[in-house]
């Protein structure tokens, strides 16, 4: 029953989301509708897996890879129907993640929940970076200058949690994870690192922006 529920909750959304009127260009409102959707799943992990460190109630637990992988088998189900080519590579991270959520459990180490919540929580910034992007006006300076900056702060809080955090835990850590656990996130963090290479490149191209202005 709450298997169902939480497969339910994503499609809602979305045609929730998609009545409150956020751009009057058809495509930037869906990529928007869809930034919404990403974000309440980020933010609600985050939330439960905060809950669960300051309570120590199994619940959470549950419920954020319940919420979390529920959210994965939707988005899932829009790349393929949609037929967003361009997306295929988040199919590849959610069955990798689904399939981690499977292999878990609460016997599992602690160090093993704490690096995949980590890798929600280096999300945290990127919704509101995505949503200025698309609705504020991007030829105004100080415009520009707030996005240079949030990009920055994704950029290294982003980076730092999924590089060096991650590789210390694939390096020093490895004997708390089964092969299988261990080779799912060795392959998380080599997409983290192709998504910090984008954002990278997202951030140079903003900034050269900024400095025509100056």
């Amino acid at each position: 029953m709450y298997k169902t529920f939480a497969l339910l909750i994503w499609p809602a959304l979305y045609l929730l989301y998609s009545r409150v009127a956020i751009s009057d260009e058809p495509s930037t409102q869906q990529k928007l509708v869809i930034n919404m959707v990403s974000a309440t799943n980020c933010y609600s992990t985050v939330a439960l897996g905060s809950l669960f460190y300051l309570t120590g109630n199994p619940i959470f637990y549950q419920t954020s890879f319940l919420v979390n992988g529920s959210y994965f088998i939707w988005d899932t189900y829009r790349i393929i129907l949609n037929n967003y080519t361009g997306e295929f590579v988040y199919i590849c991270h959610h069955i990798v993640a689904l399939f981690f959520f499977n292999a878990m459990n609460q016997r599992t180490p602690n160090i093993v929940y704490k690096s995949y919540y980590l890798a929600e929580v280096s999300n945290i910034f990127m919704y509101i970076i995505y949503y200025k992007l698309k609705t504020k006006n991007p030829e105004s300076k100080n415009t520009l200058n707030t996005l240079n900056n949030l990009l920055l702060i994704q950029l290294i809080w982003f980076g730092f949690l999924r590089i060096p955090v991650a590789l210390y835990v694939l390096l020093y850590k490895k004997n708390q994870f089964t092969n299988f656990l261990y080779y799912s996130m060795c392959m998380t963090f080599i997409m983290g690192i192709n998504w910090w290479l984008g954002q990278l490149k997202g951030y140079n191209k903003s900034r050269k922006r900024y400095l025509g202005y100056k």
